[in-house]
């Protein structure tokens, strides 16, 4: 009886330690994957990666929910990809558990600043302050927020810009436009402007005003008129087009535009009157945007396409960017295609680059370069270069 008990403890304890030791080796295998998905994770986030980024530090998060270090990295991965509200969802999840952590509380600073909720931004550098009181990062933090909220209260801008375009053949064609933005806090924004051109020895002028007024919180509005004096213009001009912002850090929008290059009749779709079906596909992925917008063009009878692709790269903040622009086709909502009755596009393949820098937060400069090999009627072939140079004051 005493044997059969022994071989009964026996095998006890043997089931125990055999079920110890594969514990220790899930685990240790658990630790080592845990390991090594947050080192890839680091590294594709680096690499503009964010997706696969994301998929691996919501698999550590299924192996171990209270990793930290994954989940601050999932919050600044949503960041980067503009999805700022789900960043903020995080990190507030472990500000809750652990209100002194250092990284959350970065995150969170950093998170609230690129969303723009500058207030937010400061309230938690402060925060930090009083739990690091040595770490000068957060005491900059605050002065970089407390500066873009004394910015984006500005509510005022001016603008002047002049660019040339340079043509074999022709003399140069010069613009130049003066432009007053009004913001408004909740509303949006108002903008007058006038623009000039002269081209083939004649000089236009153009008044504009663009609204962009604010519907929702993902939606809002762009409206234009302008008048001319038919030189180098159209008569009359308007637009209307609403935004969508979309999950993902995309942005949609669809529209119209209508172009009277004659004062004789409106909307009567004669010779000289342009409709214009326009439209975006844009998407944000942390410092880049990327969007297309396709033009369909109906005028005198006939439709025509062209389309415009653009990939902007931000710098220090939202003002300071290098934009590529590349384009093929003719619309003339662009002003260097606007109606000439002396002159049949054929083809146009175009590309564009510029850059914008915000100095002292009251200045933004702005310079471009582009060149387009342009064909017309009777086997023309042109090339056209382009220099664009403009002041913003921020007032």
């Amino acid at each position: 009886m005493k044997s059969l008990s022994w071989q009964i403890s026996f095998f006890i304890l043997t089931l125990f330690l055999f079920s110890e030791l594969k514990a220790q080796e899930y685990n240790a295998d658990k630790e080592s994957r845990i390991l090594y998905l947050f080192e890839k994770s680091r590294e594709l986030a680096a690499e503009n990666n964010y997706t696969l980024a994301a998929k691996n530090c919501k698999e550590i998060l299924s192996l171990d929910s209270l990793n930290t270090d994954a989940a601050i990295l999932l919050a600044r991965i949503y960041s980067w990809n503009a999805q700022y509200d789900s960043a903020a969802t995080i990190i507030s999840e472990i500000l809750e558990k652990h209100p002194y952590s250092y990284d959350a509380l970065e995150a969170a600073t950093d998170n609230e600043f690129a969303a723009g909720r500058y207030k937010s931004s400061i309230e938690y550098a402060k925060i930090a302050q009083k739990h690091f009181p040595d770490k000068e990062v957060f005491k900059n933090k605050e002065i970089r927020a407390d500066l873009e909220l004394k910015r984006s209260q500005k509510s005022n801008r001016i603008h002047l810009q002049f660019w040339s375009d340079f043509i074999e053949g022709n003399d140069p064609w010069l613009f130049g436009s003066f432009t007053y933005t009004k913001k408004f806090k909740k509303s949006g924004s108002l903008s007058l402007r006038y623009n000039y051109a002269n081209r083939y020895q004649k000089s236009g002028h153009q008044f504009e005003a663009d609204a962009y007024p604010i519907l929702s919180k993902r939606i809002y509005l762009y409206l234009n008129a302008g008048l001319s004096n038919s030189i180098n213009f159209p008569f009359l001009r308007a637009a209307v087009e609403p935004y969508i912002k979309l999950p993902a850090g995309f942005e949609a929008s669809a529209g119209i535009r209508y172009m009277s290059f004659v004062n004789e009749s409106l909307l009567s779709f004669k010779e000289g009157e342009v409709i214009i079906l326009t439209g975006t596909i844009g998407k944000y992925s942390g410092n880049w945007w990327f969007s297309v917008r396709p033009y369909f063009s109906y005028s005198d009878n006939n439709w025509s396409t062209s389309a415009t692709l653009t990939t902007r790269r931000y710098l220090s903040d939202p003002d300071s960017f290098i934009s590529l622009n590349l384009g093929t086709g003719f619309s003339p909502d662009l002003q260097q295609y606007a109606y000439n009755p002396d002159l049949q596009y054929l083809k146009s393949n175009r590309l564009q680059l510029d850059y914008q820098q915000k100095f002292a937060n009251w200045y933004i400069f702005n310079l471009g370069v582009g060149y387009a090999r342009e064909e017309f009627q009777n086997n023309i072939a042109k090339n056209r270069f382009t220099l664009i140079a403009g002041l913003t004051f921020i007032l």
